[in-house]
This record gives C-alpha cells, structure tokens and sequence, in this order.
C-alpha cells in the first residue's frame, strides 16, 4: 500500500486519484527514506498530474454516459408534456361539454328556485290538512274505538253505572289489544 504523504490518504482510496498505481521510477517526485512512502505537492498542483495520469477511453466513456443520461431525461420531460398536454386537452372536451349556455340576468339569483316554490305549495297542501294546535293525547274517536269505553258509556246512559254488576262487568271486560307483558304489575298482588 502506497500512503499519500500530502493528505496521508492511501492511493487506492483516493477519490481523486481513483485505482492506479506506477512504478516509483517514474515518479517525478522524490522519494522519502521508506520507500512505500510517497510525497505529492498540495492538491492545487496535483491537478496538472492527475489530468495528465487520467485515461482518456474512461473520460469519453463518462462523457457519453452523460449523453446518454441527459438524452433519457429530456425523453422523459417530452413524455411528461405531452402527458399533461393530453390531459389539458381531455379536460377541455369535458368543459365543453359540461359547459352552461346561460344568458346573463342577474335578478335571477334573486328569484325563488322551481324546488323551493314546490315545497312551499306542498307546505301549505298539509298544513290545511293538518289540526290547527298539535295534540298530545287521545282524540274522541280513538277513545270510542276501546270496547270498554263503549259497554261503559252504554251503562251510563241506561242508568246502571254505579250498580255493583256494572262495575264487574266493566272490570271483566277484555281491551281490543292484548297488553304487553311489561305493562304487567306485579305491586298489588301480595295485598
């Protein structure tokens, strides 16, 4: 291994000399009392030897590695334009499509839309159907529909309401709907 005396970097791990070597004969520079040990000037004047130690087959070769990289690039940037030219182009079929043929009338933006109007109309529709206050509770009808309130009111107007057999049958009358099984208490049976 032959140590740069300059950098005290070894030859063959010098980026700039790259892998070469020569023999010490043929060195310009003279040679310290240990031969592995080579003296190089500062890199300022190293560049001189270096360029003129450089193979030129390798500098074309780098050269037309470049080309070729700088050719693959710009294809690429051409396919990219065209790409997005493409794209633009598609883009601008759909506008066109798309496109609205309005006139300009800006108290249309003022007006009522043909929707809004409709629920309107349909608003008012059921509201006249609709009772004047919303009820919470039972209407007359609902009530008479219940059998038990029918036998009752019949009781009533016969004169037998408050008479011990009214007040059985009343009692033992069955509701036109069986209850649910939660509606069941179970407080008044261990009286």
């Amino acid at each position: 291994m032959i140590v740069c005396v300059c950098e005290f970097v070894p030859l063959w791990c010098c980026p700039l000399l790259g892998l070469f070597s020569f023999p010490p004969s043929s060195l310009p520079f003279p040679l310290f009392p240990s031969p592995p040990l080579l003296f190089f000037p500062p890199l300022p004047h190293f560049l001189p030897l270096l360029l003129s130690l450089s193979l030129p087959s390798r500098v074309r070769h780098r050269e037309v590695l470049r080309t070729v990289k700088d050719l693959q690039q710009r294809k690429a940037e051409e396919r990219a334009a065209r790409v997005q030219e493409e794209q633009e182009r598609k883009l601008e079929l759909l506008r066109q499509t798309v496109r609205v043929e309005a006139p300009s009338d800006p108290l249309r933006l003022l007006r009522e839309t043909k929707v809004s109007l409709a629920r309107a109309i349909c608003k008012e529709q059921v509201s006249l159907q609709l009772p004047l206050f919303p009820l919470h509770g039972y209407t007359a009808d609902t009530v008479m529909a219940d059998p038990r309130v029918k036998l009752e009111h019949a009781l009533r107007e016969a004169g037998l309401h408050t008479t011990s057999y009214a007040r059985h049958v009343i009692s033992n009358a069955m509701p036109p709907h069986p209850p649910r099984r939660d509606q069941f208490s179970t407080v008044f049976n261990y009286s």
